[in-house]
């Protein structure tokens, strides 16, 4: 399988008014590494986008605040969409990732890259 360069962006928050919970839309593109710095990466770059959804029950457990919320959220995702493509060599269109972890926060999110221009090779 050839690898691919997956490079995030800027994220927002989407949650709909009324909704018990928050979701935060990633953005990110995905380009094969044998094409990286070639002069068709740009016509051959795919735009992706990531939109993972938290309970407000289980973030008001975890006890963290807007900001460490976002890279955990970012990690979460990040490794489900390292998974999926591991898993099927693709990604269809627009992801989605639900959390469902335990009641301890599962990442320490001082450790977290920043996303926007986070790039990583799969």
């Amino acid at each position: 399988m050839k690898k691919i360069l997956l490079r995030f962006g800027a994220h927002e928050n989407v949650t709909k008014s009324g909704k018990d919970g928050t979701d935060i839309l990633f953005k990110f593109t995905m380009v094969n590494t044998d094409l990286v710095g070639s002069p068709d990466e740009t016509i051959k770059t795919t735009s992706k986008r990531m939109t993972v959804s938290i309970s407000r029950t289980l973030r008001v457990t975890w006890g963290i605040d807007a900001d460490d919320l976002m890279l955990i959220l970012f990690e979460i995702g990040r490794r489900e969409i390292i998974e999926r493509l591991r898993q099927k060599g693709q990604l269809s269109g627009d992801e989605f990732v639900i959390v469902q972890q335990e009641n301890v926060c599962p990442f320490d999110p001082k450790r977290i890259q920043h996303p926007d221009g986070f790039e990583e090779r799969v």
